[in-house]
């Protein structure tokens, strides 16, 4: 399975695996509890906006800043 990381906003979930390299995953988590229907791309505009909040996430793993159990929380 390997490392993932994942982002909530309201009733969004996104969820990057593997974590560097992977294809974002969207889910509305009120309807879809299971995360079974990939919604990302019904939602291109939210999933530009997921990728920039990680990013300074995954700097900060890189540079040894935020260990990879805490950013996965």
């Amino acid at each position: 399975m390997g490392s993932r990381q994942a982002i909530r906003d309201g009733e969004f979930k996104a969820i990057k695996q593997p974590m560097f390299t992977g294809k974002m995953e969207l889910y509305d988590v009120r309807h879809d509890l299971s995360e079974s229907y990939d919604l990302a791309d019904q939602y291109p505009e939210s999933i530009k906006e997921f990728e920039q909040n990680l990013k300074p996430r995954i700097f900060m793993i890189l540079t040894g800043r935020l260990s990879k159990r805490c950013a996965s929380n």
